[in-house]
């Protein structure tokens, strides 16, 4: 072999990206991985209006910012709360007026009857006002809706069940701001 491709071949490549994916340095720091799922569910493209304006303008950043630091309670009240005021501020502006006013229950129902919702989303954002409920208001400490104890009962942690449903909040926030925002 002549030395000169001896050298060649002895060259050793210290790129960073052949040491480590983007995926890899997602999977080992937690908020990254959260902050590339949510990019994930929205267009780079995407601006959100808020029927209700800036105050739900500052909530939904808010309720992004605490998903992705890891403040997962917060997330689900945050994010629940997003959900209702996108709802309520689309009735209000579109109407009955009186429905933007009702619970949780009454606002879901108004959009699934006026067609924002499929009855599957409806579905799925009621069983998310039922985990997010005990998590908003007090419950016994024995309850079986409480995240703590829900988390036993399907073989998790509570730190775990209150990741799961905080994503599973910021799922559904972020497609209802998708459909109510302007």
């Amino acid at each position: 072999m002549d030395p000169q491709s001896e050298r060649s071949e002895a060259v050793v490549d210290f790129s960073v990206d052949k040491w480590i994916s983007i995926s890899d340095l997602q999977k080992s720091v937690p908020s990254l991985e959260r902050a590339a799922w949510i990019a994930t569910l929205t267009r780079g493209t995407d601006g959100y209006f808020m029927q209700d304006g800036e105050f739900s303008k500052a909530l939904f950043g808010e309720a992004l910012a605490c998903y992705v630091g890891g403040h997962f309670i917060a997330s689900i009240v945050l994010g629940f709360s997003l959900i209702e005021r996108s709802l309520a501020g689309r009735l209000s502006h579109v109407g009955p007026a009186m429905a933007s006013k009702g619970k949780s229950q009454a606002i879901l129902a108004s959009a699934l009857k006026k067609g924002w919702l499929s009855q599957e989303e409806h579905d799925e954002l009621d069983r998310i006002r039922e985990f997010r409920n005990p998590v908003a208001h007090f419950r016994d400490p024995l309850d079986e809706s409480r995240p703590e104890i829900r988390a036993v009962l399907n073989a998790k942690t509570g730190p775990m069940m209150l990741e799961a449903d905080a994503r599973t909040v910021m799922r559904a926030a972020l497609n209802v701001a998708g459909k109510t925002s302007l």
